[in-house]
């Protein structure tokens, strides 16, 4: 559970933006390896990560799971800022709360 977009984005630019994803720290879920989680905080893998990120067809699945709400609302800014500057316009880059 959490609060869940949807950065849609020219698929072309989806590796930049999977490549800014694990710089960012995101690592691959255990039970879900197509997931990249977010841990800003100390807490066991069992746990619900802070955030979670996977790629789609046509952009960016990003959820906030209410874990570290600082570092969490920085890393959403950094991804917004990151598929703007990996598309040709802003027109080509769509957030849609789900």
């Amino acid at each position: 559970m959490g609060v869940e977009y949807r950065i849609s984005c020219p698929p072309e630019k989806l590796p930049k933006l999977e490549e800014f994803l694990r710089h960012a720290g995101g690592k691959p879920s255990a039970q879900y390896p197509e997931q990249l989680e977010f841990r800003f905080r100390p807490c066991g893998p069992d746990e619900m990560p802070d955030a979670t990120a996977m790629l789609e067809p046509a952009g960016v699945y990003f959820c906030d799971h209410c874990g570290a709400q600082e570092p969490v609302d920085v890393l959403f800014r950094r991804l917004i800022d990151e598929a703007l500057a990996c598309s040709d316009s802003s027109d080509s880059v769509t957030i849609t709360a789900l």
